[in-house]
């Protein structure tokens, strides 16, 4: 078991797509931080960004970039017959997929921590320091925001071995990314409206908080609005489901 798991990890590390979606979210941070300065400056009378806000760059992209980096390393194991060369050699189809799972969780922390290290770099430089949250309340945002991106990497790399070995994983993936996306936008407009109160009531209300409570693609935000074991829970639970329907998915899926 552990050994065809450092086998994955070693094989994810390597990998270019992987390795591709690291670069993009150094420059994505680099970029948004240049661009964004040289508009105050120039045009907004010389403001300054503060380090949170350069941090919290990570939260607009975070689902979209974890989505992508899975799909690119793991797809792969299909496309190669490398998940067929593995189980030739004795490997259970149940490891293959704790295994994945466990490289999904890696990948999307990788992603976070090198969000967290570029922009603490460029917060050297372009900002001032933190604004209205204290280090406590940073470092804690920062492993909500850790435990968020494992537990979307998990499930992504779930939706990778349910749909893994058809044309359209890329497209399914991607997609259903998307649509969490969209749904984490739509659940916080209407939850914490800018002007004015919330008018939800009811079941909808309860819907909403939950989703927002518990469902990891709406903890990417650098401004907690819930305890930290309310988004342990909705992580933690996030990723065990991730491992026990990759296994059953897994254990029934026919390998070309």
């Amino acid at each position: 078991m552990l050994r065809i798991f450092y086998a994955d990890l070693r094989s994810m590390i390597r990998n270019k797509g992987f390795l591709s979606c690291i670069g993009g979210m150094v420059m994505y941070v680099a970029g948004f931080t240049v661009l964004i300065t040289i508009i105050l400056k120039c045009f907004m009378g010389g403001g300054i960004l503060a380090a949170e806000e350069i941090m919290g760059t990570y939260s607009d992209v975070a689902v979209l970039f974890i989505a992508a980096a899975v799909l690119m390393t793991f797809n792969i194991d299909y496309s190669d017959g490398i998940i067929r060369n593995k189980m030739i050699c004795g490997v259970k189809r149940s490891g293959i997929a704790i295994s994945v799972i466990s490289c999904g969780c890696i990948a999307g922390a990788a992603l976070c921590i090198t969000s967290v290290v570029s922009s603490c770099i460029m917060s050297l430089f372009f900002s001032t320091g933190l604004g209205t949250l204290t280090v406590t309340e940073t470092v804690d945002s920062i492993l909500v925001l850790t435990l968020a991106s494992m537990a979307v990497g998990a499930f992504s790399t779930f939706l990778m071995v349910l749909f893994g070995g058809t044309k359209g994983t890329y497209v399914a993936g991607l997609l259903i990314a998307f649509i969490f996306k969209l749904a984490g936008m739509e659940v916080a407009e209407k939850l914490y409206p800018e002007q004015g109160e919330c008018l939800l009531t009811g079941t909808k209300l309860m819907l909403y908080r939950f989703y927002d409570r518990f469902v990891p693609y709406a903890h990417f935000s650098f401004y907690r609005r819930w305890s930290f074991a309310d988004y342990l829970i909705g992580s933690m639970a996030c990723i065990i489901i991730s491992y026990i329907l990759s296994v059953l998915v897994m254990n029934k899926k026919e390998i070309k």
